[in-house]
């Protein structure tokens, strides 16, 4: 039988799916936005290194 109660009820408990898909849709893409910006971080520091390395005036010294 048809409840109007019921249906309400579902109404509502779909109404708020979407609202959590998308907040946890934010969170997640801005986790993996500091997780990548971290891995950049260290990743330039340590390009940089190498980079300084092949300077000609290091070169020069080596050779």
């Amino acid at each position: 039988m048809w409840n109007l109660l019921h249906e309400t009820d579902s109404a509502v408990a779909t109404a708020r799916r979407p609202r959590w898909l998308c907040a946890g849709a934010l969170v997640l893409a801005g986790g993996f936005f500091l997780l990548g910006f971290l891995f950049g971080w260290f990743i330039k520091s340590s390009n940089e290194r190498f980079l300084d390395e092949l300077k000609a005036e290091n070169i020069k010294k080596f050779l």
